[in-house]
């Protein structure tokens, strides 16, 4: 898990607005849906930063399961994942995430997905259908659950809604888009 630190901004440092704080005001509706395009010379089309919304969400899922699916993803590798495992295991974070407008996706003109990152709030449970995956996710979500406990514990103050912005669920970059610097903009 990862934490706000004193750059962007921590409770701890009440004269920096944490990137929740930021992000709340406009968290069920984005004033924008385009982050950022950009032309990078390496990429034959433009590429569009954009929150993720529930008409992308299929986008997104289908996304992640070709990038982890076909990797050398260690969860992949370890434990026989394919494609079919990721889209079980992402497509709840996803179809939550396309709600709270804090995720982003990278989509090309032709309004393919080839880049995401999902986020939210360190607070957010996870989703009923988690604990429902089959038994070989069950070292995936030990793993979570060690993490999340050990970051938990390092904190001096009890951790409240708002306070912790953690990214990096599903974080990819579809095979074909790799090595263009997708994920870097």
């Amino acid at each position: 898990s990862s934490g706000i630190n004193a750059e962007y901004g921590d409770p701890s440092h009440p004269h920096k607005p944490s990137v929740i704080d930021n992000i709340n005001t406009n968290i069920h509706k984005p004033k924008q849906t385009h982050i950022l395009v950009t032309q990078m010379s390496n990429i034959p089309q433009k590429i569009a930063y954009r929150i993720l919304t529930p008409n992308l969400t299929s986008k997104a899922i289908q996304c992640i399961s070709a990038s982890f699916g076909s990797s050398s993803d260690p969860f992949t590798v370890g434990l026989k994942f394919n494609g079919e495992d990721w889209k079980q295991m992402s497509g709840m974070f996803v179809e939550r995430a396309a709600d709270k407008g804090l995720s982003v996706v990278a989509v090309t003109e032709d309004t393919k997905v080839v880049g995401v990152i999902i986020n939210q709030d360190w607070k957010e449970n996870n989703p009923h259908g988690y604990g429902l995956l089959p038994e070989k996710w069950n070292p995936v979500r030990a793993i979570f659950h060690e993490l999340h406990t050990r970051y938990k514990s390092s904190r001096k103050q009890r951790i409240q809604h708002g306070q912790v912005f953690h990214p990096l669920y599903f974080t990819c970059v579809s095979p074909a888009f790799r090595r263009f610097g997708i994920a870097h903009q």
